[in-house]
């Protein structure tokens, strides 16, 4: 996935996901190299997607789910 896709008519969507771990941190397409017990924080930032759904899903299924407001975008950790 990249960011700031465009959708044609919708307009355009803008997507930013960061993971981090301590000083390191890794956006889309990129790895991030802790050892299998660290913490590790996940924020997404979207835009362009009115009411639109953003899920967390991850080995072990959704562990999180936030309604996008009518303006379309926030940030979520």
């Amino acid at each position: 996935m990249r960011t700031g896709g465009d959708l044609g008519c919708l307009g355009a969507v803008n997507l930013e996901l960061t993971a981090a771990s301590g000083t390191t941190r890794a956006g889309l397409g990129e790895r991030l190299a802790v050892a299998l017990d660290a913490p590790v924080t996940v924020s997404v930032t979207v835009s362009g997607v009115p009411h639109g759904t953003v899920r967390f899903i991850t080995d072990e299924g959704q562990t999180q789910q936030v309604i996008l407001p009518a303006t379309g975008g926030g940030t979520y950790p």
